[in-house]
């Protein structure tokens, strides 16, 4: 590997699709990524007081608990709001799937969201809360969980596998080389999330990372695929 290029198994993917180009979370920012040459994107996964299963980040909105709301209700403050099974029948529809990570945002319904995912080709499910994904083990999820963290003090990952865990997702600035090869002597996968420029692709790729997890997917698949300027050079996405 050279300092200019990268290993092509190196996954792109998009933080809530291409959210500098479209709207987060929605199905025109997902497709952007994927046109772009991402291999799939991560999403956020909530579910809302009726029962639907929606792709929304924030908590709260206009002072209400997002969970609280119903599909009207939420769609009524927000605007456009994907429901899951919307982008599912979507990327199913066009064609080989890509690398869907679906970060569950909250506790208490992974029966129905496995039940969800059921029809669906096995995505892969992670999320902060590592009773999220014991209880989807615990249940028979047949798909990849992922534990996400962006505590500085995270530094073992010991017991991981245990729990059926073979993936982490660390915030970029808490990535050491210590992390990175404690994951690797585990078989943990290791993609760090929302590093945005060339420098921090390529040092994490050289660390050996197995890809990122980036606001910016369309710059991200040009420099893996050797179109971004070279070290020392700015980036006009940096």
């Amino acid at each position: 590997m050279t300092t200019d290029r990268v290993n092509r198994s190196f996954l792109i993917l998009g933080h809530r699709g291409s959210p500098r180009r479209f709207r987060e979370n929605t199905l025109p920012s997902f497709t952007a990524a994927l046109e772009a040459g991402a291999d799939g994107f991560e999403t956020d996964v909530r579910r809302l007081a009726d029962k639907s299963i929606v792709l929304f980040h924030d908590e709260t909105i206009r002072r209400r608990r997002t969970e609280s709301l119903t599909l009207a209700q939420l769609r009524l403050r927000a605007g456009a709001v994907t429901t899951l099974r919307e982008m599912l029948r979507h990327v199913s529809a066009a064609g080989a799937p890509p690398r869907i990570v679906l970060e569950v945002k909250s506790s208490g319904w992974e029966s129905e969201l496995l039940a969800e995912l059921a029809p669906y080709a096995p995505s892969l499910v992670s999320s902060f809360q590592r009773t999220v994904l014991t209880t989807l083990r615990n249940l028979g999820a047949t798909f990849p969980l992922g534990l996400v963290t962006a505590d500085r003090a995270f530094r073992s990952v010991d017991g991981l596998a245990d729990d059926g865990i073979s993936w982490l997702f660390p915030r970029f600035s808490i990535v050491t080389a210590q992390l990175i090869e404690e994951c690797l002597r585990h078989s943990l996968t290791v993609v760090p999330w929302t590093a945005n420029s060339p420098m921090l692709w390529r040092r994490l790729s050289n660390a050996g990372c197995h890809g990122v997890i980036t606001d910016i997917p369309d710059a991200a698949a040009r420099w893996r695929a050797g179109a971004m300027p070279p070290a020392g050079r700015r980036s006009p996405v940096e």
